[in-house]
């Protein structure tokens, strides 16, 4: 798309010329106001090649404004984020996207990781990092807020989680077309974590599609792409009520109302695809790939199923009830925010396990563990509670399961939400492995530990790895091995063995102590996976 920036900034300097040969005065007056018109033309070339090569970069923001004005008008979209813009001043990532910076140019920024594009090998298991998405350290997404790092000599699965705080210093470049950053794994680093900015939302999907053309047996792009495409390129938007228009564009590609095409980038949905299948939302990144304007979701809660659609089927009584409840995915998000009511019948369709397995004492032996939705961030993890029975556990960390069984909440003062047998009675196994296991369990995510205490935040956190740093004991272990740390955090040998901690004493530190964040017993509480995960000072 940078093709069209560059044939009319070749224009544009043709009528500067011209216009400047006629003596008129208020030539450059006129000109910065018919820039803004083309911006609202052309998504978003006119302003930035213009204020770059004119030396007019203090009238950039004021132009950047009135062009805004105007798309509002026209697109009803770029008004919604424009007012976080008036509080939230723009960064390197903008003034790239805005054409702002020369291709080749090297460019140093903080941001914050919101979608990572994986390497996978011939059994789509995640090998590598190939790239990121990362945004501007801001509220909300807006227009050129957004753009992809990549990698050149990849990264570590592990070694970056949405959310993650970054430092970039790289070569901006374009490569075909769609604007990134190339960088090499050390000049990325990484700072803390930051919050995800909240989802642009664009009322008019057609705004920032491509539609595609069947030609022959395939489907192709065509060149009619959104007026506001260039602007989301690489941000994270979201679409609300739209339903599935075509269910196969080839290539793992699908398309929903507006014309606009979801790619599996980052994410497959294995949901299944009928014409008419309705959405309350999607979300995720707007990418430009082979030649295509799509909108990439990141993870299973990116796409939220219109529960009106469960209704509308189940007219005919009983199914409604029952048979609209397991055909319906469940998400872990949906579990963590109380979405779901309790004992309610569930399916959750693709969990990965994170983490080792508790055993239960009685007969039969049961075992409790962790699942997540493959992807480090808020509402990412939940318990499995004693789904599992026999005389030794049969998953590993990695491996990819559905699970039927029942939602639960423990009545306490910290809601636990968690997937269970109905009625917390262990039944017939209700776990399966998929055949696509196994995979990468996603990077702790780092948390201050005065957060873990804050009751607001549990359930952003609740069943996911966290990281805390620079910490101390308060009270030594108890003989279940648990002990408590200076802010009141539990620490517990959930999954280790209690005499490993035989050593610790009142006032013993640690650089950092990573494990699953659980409400246990009542208190906000961290489990260890292995006793490597307590770095002692």
């Amino acid at each position: 798309m940078k093709k069209i920036k560059s044939l009319l900034l070749i224009s544009f300097l043709f009528l500067l010329v011209a216009a400047a040969g006629c003596n008129t005065t208020s030539t450059n007056n006129n000109g910065d106001t018919g820039n803004t018109g083309n911006t609202g033309d052309t998504g978003n070339t006119g302003d930035t090649g213009d204020t770059g090569n004119t030396g007019d970069t203090g009238d950039t923001g004021n132009t950047g404004n009135t062009g805004n004005t105007g798309n509002t008008g026209n697109t009803g979209n770029t008004g919604n984020t424009g007012n976080t813009g008036d509080t939230e001043p723009e960064g390197e990532i903008s003034k790239i996207q805005k054409g702002e910076v020369p291709l080749e140019t090297e460019v140093t920024f903080e941001a914050v990781v919101v979608g990572i594009v994986y390497n996978q090998d011939d059994q789509f298991n995640n090998t590598n990092i190939k790239g990121m998405y990362v945004s501007e350290l801001i509220t909300t997404a807006r227009p050129y807020s957004g753009i992809f790092v990549f990698v050149k000599d990849t990264a570590e699965v592990d070694a970056f989680a949405i959310g993650d705080k970054i430092s970039v210093k790289g070569l901006y470049k374009e490569y075909y077309e769609n604007s990134q950053v190339e960088v090499q794994s050390d000049d990325l680093s990484k700072l803390g974590t930051a919050n995800v900015p909240n989802p642009a939302e664009i009322d008019d999907p057609s705004t920032v599609a491509t539609p595609f053309e069947q030609s022959g047996t395939e489907w192709v792009p065509t060149e009619n792409h959104g007026a506001d495409g260039e602007k989301y390129e690489g941000v994270f938007i979201k679409v609300s009520d739209v339903e599935i228009t075509n269910t196969n564009l080839g290539h793992g590609a699908w398309e929903i109302t507006g014309n606009l095409a979801v790619d599996k980038e980052m994410f497959y949905w294995e949901g299944k695809r009928e014409v008419g299948k309705a959405f309350t939302y999607i979300q995720g990144i707007l990418t430009f790939t082979y030649d295509a304007f799509k909108l990439a979701p990141r993870m299973e809660s990116d796409l939220v199923e219109d529960s009106g659609d469960t209704g509308d089927t189940g007219d005919s009584g009983n199914t409604g009830n029952t048979g609209n409840t397991g055909d319906t995915a469940t998400t872990i998000p949906e579990i963590q925010q109380g979405n779901v009511t309790d004992k309610a019948a569930i399916t959750v369709d693709k969990v990965m396990v994170i983490s080792p397995a508790h055993k239960h004492s009685g007969s039969p032996t049961t075992w409790t563990f962790f699942v997540g939705t493959g992807t480090a961030g808020d509402y990412s993890g939940a318990m499995v509670y004693k789904m599992v029975e026999g005389s030794t556990f049969p998953y590993a960390e990695g491996d990819w399961l559905k699970i039927t069984g029942a939602a639960g909440v423990y009545e306490t003062s910290f809601d636990h939400y968690q997937i269970q047998n109905a009625g917390q009675e262990v039944g017939p196994n209700e776990v399966t492995k998929l055949a696509d296991s196994a995979g990468t369990p996603p990077a702790a995510v780092t948390v201050s530990a005065v957060d873990l205490m804050d009751k607001a935040k549990h359930a952003k956190y609740r069943g996911s790895l966290v990281k805390i740093e620079d910490v101390k004991i308060k009270t030594a272990p108890d003989s279940y091995g648990n002990f408590i740390l200076e802010n009141d955090l539990q620490v517990t040998a959930y999954f280790t063995n209690k005499n490993d901690y035989s050593t610790y004493t009142v006032g013993t530190e640690f650089t950092s102590i990573t494990g699953i964040f659980d409400v246990h017993f009542d208190v906000p509480t961290v489990h260890p996976k292995v006793i490597g995960n307590l770095v002692k000072k």
